[in-house]
Formats: C-alpha cells, structure tokens, sequence
C-alpha cells in the first residue's frame, strides 16, 4: 500500500483504528463554530488513559493548535494527538511529511486550494463537505438555519416526513466532488503524503466509486457497482435523485388517466376507441414495471446505499487520508505561529526515560503574548518533584510537559528553544480526579489506581503522580507516597511529582529519588517562573482571600447573619 517497501512496516501503526466517519457518528466532532463537544471517550487508546487524556487538556491544545479546513482534518488532528506515535520511525516519517509541506510552496497551496474548495457551496446553501458528512452521519451534521435559511429548514422537515431519505444519493455524489479536492496536487516525496495520494487516487478509480455518481445497481439483496454485478442478476439502477418508488405507480396511472379523458374529449369515439386499445396496455405495462421495480427500488435503498458507502474501506480510507492531509498541513504552519521559540526535539534512548527541555512554553498558552519559558528536566531515575502555591503554575507545567511530549510523538515542532525526549511508549496520569470511591474510601481507591499505573509502565512510559498519598493521615501518607516514588524510580519510569507535601519531597531529596522544582513568586504573587528547591509556603490564605472564604470573610458572614437573627425587623 505505501509507496516503498521500506517505509510500509514504519508507517504501519499511522493508520489508525478508528476511521473519521465512525468518530462523527460517534458524535465526537460537532461543529466548527466555537461550540466544540468533543468526547474522547472510544477515541483513546492503549497509549493514553481517559484521565491523561483530561488532565493533560488535549481537548484544549486540540482547539488552540487547530488551523485545519475541513471538519475531516479537524477530526484527524484530534485523533492524532489521542494517538501519539510510539516508536521512532513513525515519527520520523510525519516530521518528513510536515517538512516537505513547509518548504514546498507550490505542494502546500495546492493542498490548501484543494481543501478549500471542499467549503465551497453545493445543496441548499451547505458546503460540499457539510453535505458529504450529512450522507455519513446525518445525526451529527449542522443541518441549522444559518446553513438552510428558515424558509428552506421549513420545506426540510415537510420532505422529511414525506420521505427521509430523498436526498441521500445527492449527497453522496458529494463525497466523490471531497475526494476529488485533492486529486490534482503536485506529487509529493514523503512516504505518508504519497501514501495518502495513492489512497485517495486508488479509491477514485475503484469500482466503489461507482456508488457515489448514481451508477450503483440495486439487485434483490443487495447494492453494489454496475461493474460487479453480474449481467444475468436482476438488477436496477440507483439514480442520483432518487424518489419514492411509491410515487411512480401514481404518476404513470395520472398521465394514462389524463390522456383518456383528453382523448374522449377531444376525440370521436371511433378515435377514442383505437386510442384507448394502445394506452391501456401502456398503462398496465407501466404499472408492471412500477410494481417490478419496487421489489428492488423502495423507500429503504437510499438507506441502504448510505449503509453500503460506509462498508467501502476504499472509499473510507480515502476520506481518512484527506483528514490527514489537512491535520499535516495545520501542524505545518506551528513553526510560524510558535515563532523563534520553537524547535524540533532530539529522540534519545538511554535505557530510560528522560527529558529535557530549555526555555520550554505551555503549548495552550503559547501563542499568548507574556506566556512564560521555563527550563526543566527529568532524570533517569529521578522524578522531577514539583511544589509551590496554590495557583503558582505547578499544574501548567505538568500539563506543558504532557502536551509537548504528545505533539512531539505526533511530528509537530514544540514551544522551546531545545529539547530533549525518550518517545514514551505510555503517557499515564494519576491525580484527584475520581468519580466514584471504590469499597475502601478515597486513600483506597487513590492507592488502586497508583498500582494500576505502576503496573502498567515500563521504562519508557511518562507519569504524572498529582497530589499521591492524599487522602489519609499526613504521616502514613507520606510513607505509602515514598513507596510509590521510589518504586517508579527504581525501574527507570519517567516520574512527575506534584505535591504540596513538602516533608515528602525533602525526604525524596534526600535519598536521590528525585529533583525538587519550586513555583517562585515575588511580593507574594507567583511569577509562574520555575527555580530549584523547595517551596515553604502554598499561599492558601491568598487564594482564599481571591475566593472571598478567608479567616475574616468568614468571620464577617458569621456576624452579619447572626445580627440579622437577633433583628429580624432591621
């Protein structure tokens, strides 16, 4: 399938599990509007957690970095940061892929031509992708008044209790004018971005095509392409517009009626009579053929040639690689939009996982004017410990971390000067975040995902332990947590930490297990600035103080509904 033999077995796990249409059938992608409902649920996979997948804002960086033109690429763009490369050669390969679209201007504005014309206007004010995906997944499509006007909505919903699916084929001619966006763009040299071309190319010239031009043929049980169905099958064709086959008997019996009493009224009898023994067996030959034809045609086929699209994995393929083409293409314009602070990080393997990053920005916030750079780094055999105030940023760089590593495993240039990163093969979060408490309470249940973690990583995944060993007394917590640490650390599992419990991390300090980081702040605000050490404060009084629930907000509520008690009249 892929262009050279060599690249096929590294380019492999790039085709992923999920194609876009089932996404947007699963309603994971709504619109493009602002009001984006995007659920990750079935979209995550092995190499990501439901909770890594939400602390770490994918839903976010997913919306910041999205420069897409098609709701397909915007689809693909998410799937590939839920589905981040985990070996080398793949990364390699989509790092090849962006590249070529930065520096091969002619390729880059043929793609973006291409894709553009996909929003062009094609049934009843939509765009020939808004139509396509309607034919798709028509429970998910924008089919709002701002797209069909309020007049048209209304005539909408009439030939939709008269026949739902009378524009199916119309729309599903829609999905060959989408494919053939692209089909016309210079010829690429990157492995993935010829792929995709064959992909697409392929799937125009396959029979599968034929359903979506109204070449289709209907048999008694099933639709297929002209081409494959046998000659001596029963066979009828699917009509781009197509129309209730109940409506077909009455129109023939209508015309036969009227041309009778025409005939009668403008004719002698002898004329009518003669006239008469031709169109009545015209009429019932008519009437045959309707009745026939409805034993293939009925009100079901148009459903029945939307379900059968979605079984054609050529044709499936093809609209998955478009949404690549397009999801490539916004990762490629990043080096732009993240300016002179941006670089392509250097993959190591030492036996272990470690990082490093130099002047390193939170990607949701990098494209903010005063978003502030940070050096950090995570040792092999270390954990990196993080402490500091509430609302100091200890959260911010976890989750800049999570996210680099993420949009570095998918190809994309990061938000630092320099960079240097193990590929993690698993990228796990553990932190307060639980919906339900198991049998034994929250330490428990805190204590059961923490295992479950542990278990799971290897030496190259990435863990994020936010807050562990909460949930009981100070003392028993502390040790439980050191267990944990020095458990991660000692199989070489990349480890952030992030705590308030500073005996915990002095402790950890002290026996190596790891690198303490504080949040500094100045005058009593944090700065969002990282510096070695320890914080000694966590600035809770401040937050309550911004919340309006300090000591003396409190103590001024307390007052005052008393006094209102005492006198109710005042």
């Amino acid at each position: 399938m892929h262009s050279t033999e060599s690249s096929a077995d590294s380019l492999d796990t790039l085709k992923h599990v999920t194609p876009l249409h089932e996404q947007f059938d699963s309603k994971l992608i709504l619109n493009r509007d602002g009001q984006r409902h995007l659920m990750l649920q079935g979209l995550i996979p092995k190499t990501l957690t439901q909770d890594t997948a939400e602390f770490g804002q994918l839903v976010e960086l997913h919306k910041q970095i999205d420069s897409t033109i098609t709701r397909l690429g915007s689809a693909a763009l998410l799937r590939d940061l839920c589905h981040p490369c985990t070996n080398l050669p793949d990364i390699e390969a989509r790092r090849q892929a962006i590249k070529e679209l930065q520096e091969n201007t002619e390729l880059r504005e043929a793609l973006t031509k291409g894709l553009q014309a996909t929003q062009a206007k094609f049934l009843r004010g939509m765009s020939v992708e808004e139509t396509a995906l309607l034919a798709l997944a028509p429970d998910v499509a924008d089919t709002s008044l701002q797209h069909v006007g309020r007049l048209r909505a209304f005539g909408e919903k009439i030939l939709k209790l008269l026949n739902p699916s009378r524009d199916i084929p119309v729309r599903l001619s829609a999905l060959s004018k989408v494919l053939r966006t692209v089909e016309n763009i210079p010829t690429p040299t990157s492995p993935i971005l010829v792929d995709a071309l064959t992909t697409i190319r392929n799937a125009l010239n396959s029979p599968d095509s034929a359903l979506l031009s109204g070449k289709a043929a209907v048999t008694y049980s099933a639709i297929e392409s002209r081409a494959r169905v046998p000659w001596y099958v029963p066979s009828y064709s699917v009509s781009k517009a197509l129309v209730n086959i109940e409506e077909r008997p009455v129109v023939a019996v209508g015309v036969a009626s009227a041309v009778l009493i025409v005939t009668r009224l403008l004719t002698t009898a002898e004329a009518t009579l003669m006239i008469n023994r031709v169109t009545a067996p015209l009429m019932l030959f008519a009437c045959g053929m309707a009745w026939a034809r409805n034993m293939f045609v009925n009100e079901k086929t148009a459903l029945k040639l939307q379900a059968r699209v979605k079984t054609a994995q050529g044709l499936c393929s093809a609209l998955d690689a478009i949404g690549e083409l397009d999801a490539l293409l916004s990762l490629a314009q990043l080096k732009d939009r993240f300016g002179p602070c941006c670089c392509l990080p250097r993959f190591v393997d030492k036996g272990g996982f470690e990082a490093r990053y130099v002047a390193m920005k939170n990607p949701t916030l990098a494209l903010q004017q005063h978003c502030v750079v940070n050096d950090c780094s995570i040792e092999k055999g270390k954990a990196l410990l993080l402490t500091g105030p509430n609302s100091g940023g200890k959260t911010t760089i976890a989750t800049a971390i999570l996210q680099n590593q993420v949009l570095a495993q998918i190809g994309s240039p990061i938000p630092a000067l320099d960079a240097e990163l193990t590929v993690a093969d698993q990228i796990l979060y553990q932190g307060p975040t639980f919906k339900a408490l198991g049998e034994h309470g929250k330490f428990g249940t805190e204590v059961a995902a923490t295992r479950d973690i542990f278990k799971r990583a290897t030496r190259n995944s990435l863990v994020i332990l936010d807050e562990v060993g909460d949930g009981t007394s100070a003392r028993e917590g502390r040790k439980q947590a050191f267990a944990a640490v020095r458990g991660f650390t000692a199989l070489d599992i990349g480890l952030v930490v992030v705590s308030h419990n500073r005996p915990l991390v002095r402790r950890l300090a002290k026996y190596n297990l790891g690198t303490p980081y504080m949040m500094g702040s100045e005058k009593g605000e944090p700065t969002y600035r990282l510096v070695p050490g320890i914080s000694e404060h966590s600035d809770a009084d401040r937050i309550a103080k911004i919340l309006k629930f300090s000591r003396a907000h409190i103590k001024e509520e307390v007052k005052k509904r008393l006094s209102a008690e005492r006198n109710p009249d005042t």
